[in-house]
C-alpha cells in the first residue's frame, strides 16, 4: 500500500465525490501536505454533509484507528487515501463512524465513514474531506463546483 512516486500504467479512472459541498483542487488546500501534494495531487471537497462515501469500485486496504484516514485500491491496483479534516488524528476517533473494514470490497457511493463535523469544528482546523491518489497519478478536476456524495466523474486520476 501507498507506493509512493511509483506510478500505475492504468489512465483515466474516474472518481465520484466522497461527499457533499463545495469541489477544489488539492492545491487551494490550507494544509501544505496536500496543497504541495506531498503524498500525491487529489482534489479536496468543503463538506456540507457528513458522509463520507467511496470515490470508486474496491477494496479497503487500510484504516487508521482514529478513523480519520482510510486506504482503498481499485480494481487495476490504482491507490487512494481519503483523509477527513485537518488536524483530526488528534480527535482519536471522536466524531467518527466507520460503516467498513480493512479487506472489505466497496462500491462507487457506498458509505465509509461519518464524521459529526459540527462536534469537531471548534477543535480541528478544518473539515475538508481530502482524495488523492497516492501512487503518483495526476488529478484532473474539470470544475470546482459543489457537489452531492456519490456524484459521477467530478474528476480524473491519470
Amino acid at each position: 500500500m501507498f507506493n509512493l512516486f511509483k506510478k500505475n500504467e492504468t489512465k483515466g479512472t474516474s472518481v465520484c465525490a466522497v461527499s457533499t459541498g463545495k469541489l477544489e483542487r488539492i492545491e487551494k488546500s490550507i494544509d501544505p501536505v496536500f496543497s504541495q501534494k506531498m503524498m500525491g495531487d487529489g482534489l479536496f471537497i468543503k463538506p456540507t454533509s457528513d458522509k463520507i462515501v467511496s470515490p470508486i469500485d474496491g477494496e479497503v486496504v487500510m484504516m487508521f484507528p482514529t478513523l480519520h484516514a482510510i486506504g482503498l485500491k481499485d480494481e487495476n491496483g490504482n491507490e487512494y487515501l481519503i483523509h477527513i479534516g485537518i488536524e483530526t488524528v488528534s480527535l482519536n476517533g471522536e466524531g467518527f463512524e466507520s460503516f467498513v473494514e480493512v479487506n472489505q470490497k466497496v462500491k462507487k457511493g457506498q458509505l465509509l465513514i461519518t464524521a459529526d463535523f459540527e462536534s469537531m469544528k471548534d477543535k480541528i482546523t478544518a473539515t475538508d474531506v481530502i482524495l488523492i491518489a497516492t501512487d503518483g497519478r495526476k488529478c484532473v478536476v474539470s470544475e470546482e463546483k459543489d457537489v452531492t456524495e456519490g456524484e459521477e466523474n467530478i474528476a480524473t486520476f491519470e
